[in-house]
């Protein structure tokens, strides 16, 4: 009998919060479960765990804040129907624990043709920080949370 290792399904847990760095510009950034926190315009420089999400495997994510905000892609990229939740993904307060929450669903089987002719497996999302009223909050920069596509 042959064996052959599976790799189980992973559901990505990040959070999403405010930074001021030391010449007082206010960020928003990414912590990861291993303590790992990442903000600012170099963010893709700093030694940060990358996220991997499978599409056969359905990986997914949950990004959870104390803020409300929304996880969108580039607007160059027409890749809004990447997953089956189509973005952009606005948070909703949790009514016991009052933080805010966004969960990606998996990503569409379709993706791997529509990374097949981009030739890049690599997409720019932004985090951003949202004010009462739904729109962005310009006083934090956002934030590319850093997620490779694999088969």
């Amino acid at each position: 009998m042959t064996m052959t290792k599976v790799r189980e399904r992973v559901t990505h847990q990040l959070g999403i919060g405010v930074t001021v760095d030391s010449k007082s510009k206010k960020h928003v950034h990414c912590a990861y479960p291993d303590g790992e926190i990442v903000f600012g315009p170099d963010a893709e420089t700093m030694h940060h765990p990358v996220i991997h999400l499978s599409v056969s495997m359905q990986d997914d994510i949950v990004w959870t804040s104390d803020h409300p905000f929304k996880i969108d892609l580039e607007p160059e990229l027409d890749a809004t129907a990447l997953f089956l939740r189509w973005l952009p993904w606005i948070a909703v307060k949790g009514e016991h624990d009052g933080l805010y929450r966004v969960h990606s669903g998996a990503l569409d089987k379709r993706v791997l043709n529509f990374f097949k002719v981009k030739k890049q497996r690599k997409l720019k999302f932004t985090a951003t920080i949202l004010l009462a009223s739904g729109a962005n909050d310009l006083r934090f920069e956002p934030l590319d949370p850093h997620i490779i596509i694999e088969p």
